[in-house]
């Protein structure tokens, strides 16, 4: 599985914002999945008037990449239904897409109050790998990730006085076995990315391509025997986009 995760320096307008969305992903080709940070087209906090619908012109965009290109991309951004609002977090390939609805949205960042909270932990199969979608303040709960994944994706929008974010996901990689990816947004105040295999070992950047060893990953796993854990009240969805 080769892996494309994409910080983006995230400007105050949308359109702005998808057009280096396109740049990026076309100047790094040769991946199987593209990852983009959380509120990839406003930056948190997301502004309620930059809210778009499941028919918009990011899910547009990004189904037209994905078809272009044959690959998978994921990313979040605030997405509108009816009266609620959501930070919504879309695996895309091709006419498919799987999403998660942050389940622990950021209250000391306000989050709470314009925003609906997900239920449902959501996993994504892809191309033979067992994904679990996360976003940002939910690495702060290790209970959600307790669910024998192949791999973890995190999209944040992680400032450098949260770094100790990182020492989270490093956790998460290693507690679970499994690889964690994450897409945290660039620029000023913000960290960029990281790659966590199961050992704990990590790549930073802006840009980060790699290729997952899922065998090796996969028979250090069944050494473990790492149980899966169900969460109360939360249910599993897993989606098939292959």
């Amino acid at each position: 599985m080769k892996v494309c995760v994409i910080s983006l320096d995230i400007q105050e307008n949308p359109e702005v914002n998808r057009n280096l969305i396109e740049q990026q992903i076309l100047a790094h080709p040769g991946s199987d999945l593209y990852v983009l940070p959380e509120y990839m087209t406003t930056g948190f906090p997301a502004p309620l008037e930059f809210a778009e619908s499941m028919s918009g012109p990011t899910v547009q965009l990004l189904q037209h990449l994905s078809a272009l290109l044959n690959v998978a991309i994921c990313g979040s951004l605030l997405i509108q239904e009816n009266n609620d609002y959501f930070n919504r977090l879309l695996f895309v390939y091709k006419h498919k897409i799987a999403f998660y609805d942050k389940i622990h949205l950021f209250q000391p960042g306000n989050e709470h109050l314009n925003l609906k909270s997900g239920s449902k932990r959501v996993f994504v199969t892809f191309k033979n790998v067992k994904f679990l979608l996360q976003i940002c303040y939910d690495v702060n709960f290790p209970v959600l990730t307790h669910c024998a994944p192949d791999v973890i994706i995190i999209v944040a929008n992680w400032t450098r006085q949260t770094q100790v974010t990182f020492i989270l996901a490093r956790a998460r990689a290693i507690e679970n076995q499994c690889c964690v990816v994450v897409s945290n947004r660039s620029g000023g105040n913000f960290g960029g990315s990281r790659c966590v295999d199961w050992s704990g070992n990590e790549v930073a950047g802006d840009v980060i391509q790699t290729e997952i060893d899922m065998e090796g990953m996969r028979r250090e796993k069944e050494e473990w025997e790492r149980d899966v854990v169900r969460v109360e009240g939360i249910e599993d969805v897993t989606f098939n986009m292959d």
